[in-house]
């Protein structure tokens, strides 16, 4: 079962998650704790992992990094091989400023979605079409990738990894 922002799911998290759900209620962010999501490991074998939160009004998947001992990487590696864009907010190494790095992470994913509505926006209205724009090989600064969406004055998304710049 999906548990949303409801007070039965504090019992069931971490103090780093419990943490992060009281910084996303206060941001007035509606969040899902542990919602499943289907991926391809490095082997290529289906599984079944439940990213720390889910916020469906950005799309995107939280992972709190509770410990250094477990392999973060990972896991990041198989969501940004399966398209699933997820913001991974190291705790353990600083409990003081992985607010301020949620935050910005955020901030820019949200001016990612605005720029898009109005390049879509502007798109229907002067009935251009909406392009996905290829350019040199290594232009994504995370994966590497050819594609993105965006253009030189908005914010792009790689078509890969969904990371932005």
């Amino acid at each position: 079962m999906i548990k949303m922002y409801k007070k039965q799911s504090f019992e069931d998290m971490m103090t780093s998650e419990k943490e992060v759900a009281d910084y996303l209620s206060h941001l007035g962010i509606f969040w899902e704790y542990e919602r499943p999501v289907f991926v391809y490991d490095d082997k290529g074998r289906p599984r079944v992992w439940t990213p720390d939160f889910y916020l469906p009004q950005l799309g995107i998947y939280v992972e709190v990094c509770g410990s250094k001992n477990f392999n973060y990487e990972y896991r990041e590696k198989v969501y940004k091989n399966n398209g699933i864009f997820t913001v991974f907010i190291h705790w353990y190494k600083d409990k003081h400023k992985w607010k301020k790095f949620l935050g910005k992470r955020l901030q820019e994913i949200e001016k990612y979605w605005k720029n898009k509505v109005d390049m879509i926006t502007n798109a229907i209205l002067t009935e251009k079409k909406v392009e996905y724009q290829k350019v040199e090989k290594g232009s994504c600064p995370y994966c590497g990738c050819d594609v993105y969406l965006g253009s030189e004055n908005t914010a792009k998304m790689c078509g890969l990894c969904g990371e932005i710049w």
